[in-house]
């Protein structure tokens, strides 16, 4: 966890306040995505990074080609992603967990943001941040939904 301290010239100490809540840095090239009054949004509580619990483990032998399963599941989570042409110039995925880098980077070339490793701390600021509703259960997806 990382602490930014905001000071504003001229209060006093004894009105500071501590609050949680969670700081996202976006590009100045991107800071009109702040006054849009309405971004689509989608929350994910699985992680994103290819890395499901793998049931049948005798087709994979050696570490490259554990990577290439990795690395075609997270082309597959892309590509279903990106289905959703009204996150495309805008939106944004909010991921409980892990996003692979390279869903990250294919999905920047769309303009879609990504925040990863959220955890289940931050979901209630962001759910009143982009007007969500918050998941009440978690579910466990299979990785044949991917496919």
């Amino acid at each position: 966890t990382q602490q930014l301290i905001l000071t504003i010239q001229g209060l006093s100490i004894h009105e500071s306040t501590l609050f949680n809540g969670l700081l996202y840095q976006i590009l100045t090239s991107k800071s009109y995505l702040c006054s849009k009054k309405i971004r689509s949004c989608l929350y994910f509580t699985i992680s994103l990074a290819g890395d499901y619990t793998i049931e049948d483990l005798d087709h994979i032998e050696t570490e490259s080609q554990m990577f290439k399963w990795i690395q075609n599941t997270a082309e597959r989570i892309t590509k279903q992603i990106l289905e959703y042409t009204c996150l495309h110039n805008g939106g944004l995925i909010l991921c409980q967990k892990v996003i692979h880098p390279s869903v990250k980077m294919k999905l920047r070339e769309y303009g879609i943001d990504t925040i990863d490793r959220l955890g289940r701390q931050y979901t209630p600021y962001l759910c009143y941040l982009t007007d969500s509703q918050e998941p009440w259960t978690h579910l466990e997806v299979r990785h044949e939904a991917f496919r």
